[in-house]
């Protein structure tokens, strides 16, 4: 009733190379969505101290007192990072919690594309 599908040479071959496209667009995509996450970051960070960034695990990121850099943004970890309190301006920290929040959605809407192409 069922039958596995036989696949010859060039069928796999044509396969191969549509996975490999889509792997290439998929990573295209996340990389623009995190280079305008760390664009925005720096522009709304610039010349802030921080009030002491840790992740969901209670580990430091970024030191209380610390400058914001671009290096030292582009070295945290966006799925696990608690965005909450980054700075002592409460304004300055919604809008990062709202950035943070509309990155995570952008970004697993990516990976749920990713994953239904593929």
């Amino acid at each position: 009733m069922f039958a596995r599908a036989k696949k010859d040479k060039n069928s796999k071959i044509r396969e191969k190379a549509a996975v490999e496209k889509i792997d290439k667009v998929h990573h295209e995509n996340l990389d623009q969505i995190n280079e305008n996450l760390y664009a925005k970051l720096e522009k709304l960070l610039d010349g802030q101290s921080s009030a002491g960034v840790t992740n969901h695990y209670g580990e430091i990121v970024i030191g209380k007192g610390a400058k914001f850099t671009a290096k030292a943004i582009k070295a945290i970890d966006f799925s696990t990072v608690n965005p909450l309190n980054w700075t002592a301006d409460e304004k300055m920290n919604d809008l990062i919690n709202q950035l943070l929040h509309n990155y995570n959605i952008r970004y697993n809407e990516e990976i749920g594309r990713y994953k239904r192409e593929k």
